[in-house]
Parts: C-alpha cells; sequence; structure tokens
C-alpha cells in the first residue's frame, strides 16, 4: 500500500492542466476518487517540482481526527505538504480527507 501511496505523490505533482477541470480533478491520478479543486489549484502554484522528495507515513496526522489510513509528505525546499488518505476497498483507490501545507 505504501508503494500505492508514493505512486500516488509522484502523480500529484506531475498534474496539468486539462481543458475543463472536471477531467483535472477526476482523472488525472489513478488511485485517487478525486483530487479537489483546492488541492489541485495549490499544486499549479507550486511548480516546478525539480527537487521534490516523498514521504509516506501510516496513520493520520497528529491534529488529524485519525481517520486517515496514510499520510502522504511531499517536500520541496522549505515546502511541506502533507496530504491524508483513506483507502476505500470499494474502489480500490484513496479518498483524499484533506492536506495541509507549510
Amino acid at each position: 500500500m505504501e508503494a500505492r501511496v508514493m505512486k500516488i505523490g509522484k502523480e500529484l505533482v506531475m498534474m496539468e492542466t486539462k481543458g475543463d477541470f472536471r477531467s483535472n480533478e477526476n482523472f488525472l491520478v489513478n488511485d485517487v476518487v478525486n483530487v479537489g479543486k483546492s488541492l489541485f489549484n495549490l499544486i499549479q502554484t507550486l511548480k516546478p517540482f525539480d527537487n521534490v522528495s516523498f514521504n509516506v507515513e501510516k496513520g493520520d496526522i497528529p491534529y488529524g481526527n485519525g481517520s486517515a489510513d496514510y499520510t502522504l509528505e511531499i517536500l520541496k525546499q522549505e515546502l511541506n505538504l502533507k496530504v491524508r488518505l483513506k483507502y476505500d476497498s470499494n474502489y480500490d483507490r484513496f479518498h483524499i480527507l484533506g492536506f495541509t501545507c507549510k
């Protein structure tokens, strides 16, 4: 599962704008049910992601409500983007529950 979450991180930073937003939020990351407009827009403003690293942790962030199965951390210089993910076996994909960016 951690490898799938790591792949999500790599796909998130590679997202590109398509013609209409509906295709952007739903189809650009294979293992995610819905990226969401606010995360998509944030990632677009933070580009380029040249020297980026990823970290995957099992569980939620300390100030989360405990519902996330994994936390994906995307690190770029001083930037720290944490994405909270919950696995959904019905879809065999992850839901993005929220994110923080410092």
